[in-house]
């Protein structure tokens, strides 16, 4: 009897515990986990990381309610915990674009929910064998504290910068617009890097663990406002600029202010210079989409959320600590 744990995402329940049925049939006894929505879905695997419970093999539909099985996708593979669990899109949409675009952010394979031929059952009988009973799991990784933090905030960043991309191909019309966005998406690059080198030189040791624990907090509602953008952005849903603005504002507002001045009141004494870049480079990124947002709306409120980002990055510029000379 096998006993994976298997999450399946997917908004049809009649298809849901058909799948669960059948592969209990064939001999399954596991854990089977079952999801309508991408939230839903993130959710789950958050619960099972906190309790360090493993998951197999993650089967998802492509269009769910709430997004795509892309989305949820893109979550596992910038997941440090996640990243090597095998994801299996399962959807009736055979449009290469969406085949094409599962493969390149990481997918293990793609069904169709309609086989081409034979029947359905031959091919969850497949796919059961090959994934559950004779392919080896990688262990997923639980580790806790700075590196696990750190891994995180170089995938984020990396998210970040393929929708500055996205925004910049948006705006292929637009010579400046397009040139801006892709200058961020630029900068998030030079923050991955940053990161990265930080990642080499800092222990679980030289970070206090509450302050691991809240920036995991912040990175989780991070994540929710990044996969928010990340469906804005996309060419169906891109309508107006106002809804663009807003999008981009969401996603800076959910990096705590009071966090980064910890973390940096950490981080300096251990590398100053990386430290110092850091906070230069994150902070003149936060000034040049406030003034961006504040050039392309009238809307009230939107200009006001955009100057309180630009307060926000003019207080962790001015901070005292980190200068190149303090050294």
């Amino acid at each position: 009897m096998v006993q994976k744990t298997v999450l399946h995402l997917e908004d049809d329940p009649c298809l849901a515990d058909l799948v669960k049925l059948t592969f209990e049939s064939f001999g399954f006894s596991g854990e089977f986990l079952q999801a309508t929505r991408v939230e839903e879905a993130v959710n789950l695997l958050k619960e099972r990381r906190l309790k360090k419970s493993p998951v197999d093999l993650i089967l998802s539909d492509m269009h769910l309610p709430d997004g795509r099985g892309l989305d949820l996708l893109q979550s596992i593979k910038s997941s440090p915990t996640w990243s090597k669990t095998p994801v299996i899109i399962l959807s009736s949409d055979k449009s290469p674009e969406l085949v094409s675009e599962a493969y390149a952010l990481g997918a293990n394979c793609y069904l169709s929910k309609l086989p081409r031929k034979g029947h359905g059952l031959d091919q969850f009988r497949s796919l059961y064998q090959l994934w559950i009973e004779n392919t080896l799991i990688p262990e997923p990784s639980f580790a806790d504290g700075v590196q696990e933090i750190l891994s995180k905030a170089i995938s984020l960043r990396a998210r970040t910068a393929q929708s500055y991309i996205t925004l910049s191909e948006l705006a292929e019309n637009t010579p400046v617009e397009e040139s801006f966005w892709l200058e961020r998406a630029m900068v998030e690059g030079n923050l991955s890097s940053l990161l990265l080198f930080l990642q080499s030189v800092i222990s679980d040791e030289m970070i206090p663990t509450e302050l691991t624990e809240r920036l995991s907090m912040m990175q989780t509602k991070v994540e929710e406002a990044l996969i928010s953008a990340e469906q804005s952005f996309r060419k169906e849903n891109y309508t107006e600029k106002l809804d663009i603005n807003r999008a981009v504002l969401s996603l800076l507002e959910s990096w705590d202010e009071e966090i980064f001045v910890d973390l940096f009141s950490t981080l300096f004494p251990l590398n100053t210079k990386v430290s110092y870049a850091l906070k230069l480079r994150g902070c003149g990124q936060l000034r040049e989409i406030a003034d961006y947002v504040i050039a392309k709306t009238t809307e009230t409120e939107t200009i006001l959320r955009a100057n309180l980002l630009k307060e926000v990055s003019a207080r962790l510029e001015g901070m005292t600590a980190g200068s190149p000379d303090d050294n």
